[in-house]
């Protein structure tokens, strides 16, 4: 039996390693968003924490004004770090988007390849049954004819 061989397999094996690691860089810049994300919960919840701190420290039973400035400017030092932490997450969020477009043309680029490979096979197999059908007419004529040269 015929066996259907893609002239372009290999561009189609490169290309698919092509997306594979756009897909390895996607990932990891995925991850790195992820912990960025992690750590900006993290100081958020530290801020609030000390928020609240802050909040029992200036009620009624205030413990001076040393303590409250400490922990106002432990609240400004989260703040800060909060938003340098969101500074980098915009970036991260920048490459991750530019990175997820990359891969975007290298599935598109594999796709094509892999559509071009479905439609040649279809093609070959087209052409196989064709040859096939041909060949078949031939073994039915040729014993249509000897059995007409026989009954003459």
């Amino acid at each position: 039996m015929a066996k259907f061989v893609f002239q372009l397999q290999p561009v189609l094996g490169q290309r698919e390693q092509i997306e594979r690691e756009k897909q390895v860089v996607v990932g990891a810049i995925n991850r790195e968003r992820i912990e960025l994300e992690n750590e900006l919960r993290a100081i958020q919840a530290s801020i609030e924490s000390e928020r609240e701190d802050l909040r029992a420290r200036l009620g009624p039973q205030a413990l001076g004004f040393a303590g409250v400035r400490e922990q106002a400017m432990a609240v400004k030092a989260l703040d800060r770090g909060a938003a340098g932490v969101a500074v980098r997450l915009a970036e991260v969020l920048e490459r991750l988007q530019q990175a997820r477009s990359v891969l975007a043309q290298a599935s598109a680029d594999r796709r094509a390849i892999e559509l071009l490979r479905e439609r040649r096979y279809e093609q070959w197999r087209r052409e196989l049954l064709s040859k096939e059908q041909r060949e078949l007419d031939d073994v039915v004529n040729g014993a249509s004819a000897r059995r007409a040269q026989e009954a003459a």
